[in-house]
């Protein structure tokens, strides 16, 4: 007569969606290609930090170029993609799709939302929005 509620399966489930523990990272400077060091020690990032800088790293990387990646999947064709002229509109969409497919790959984040590029040349910006799995919400631009 009355409904029965499984509490404690609603309860683990809330718990996993706020733990988003992807273990630790340390703090790396694309730019210079080298890892940040404070008073000798390797700086170590926040989850969101970590997050970030796995984004850009999977931006940074073309599929199967490394052979620690080989196979995984990890990486994406864009280079491939930026510089050309002619069909702006499928360029852009499919730099979008890849992304946003390859972003899913992250076991933290639970979607992606207001996703834009700015091709100029052989440069391309991407800004989006990343939901993640404990609700938080981060403000991603990078420069590929």
């Amino acid at each position: 007569m009355f409904p029965v509620f499984d509490f404690d399966t609603q309860i683990q489930e809330e718990e996993k969606a706020q733990d988003i523990n992807i273990g630790r990272s340390f703090s790396f400077d694309f730019n210079t290609r080298r890892f940040n060091v404070m008073a000798g020690k390797v700086k170590e990032t926040t989850q969101e930090e970590a997050i970030k800088q796995w984004i850009e790293l999977l931006l940074r990387t073309a599929v199967n170029r490394y052979k620690v990646y080989e196979g995984t999947g990890f990486g994406t064709n864009i280079s491939k993609l930026v510089g050309y002229k002619s069909l702006r509109g499928f360029i852009e969409s499919e730099i979008k799709r890849e992304i946003s497919e390859n972003i899913m790959m992250n076991r933290a984040i639970e979607g992606i939302e207001d996703f834009e590029t700015s091709l100029e040349g052989d440069m391309l910006q991407v800004s989006f929005t990343l939901i993640l799995k404990n609700k938080k919400v981060l403000e991603v631009v990078s420069n590929v």
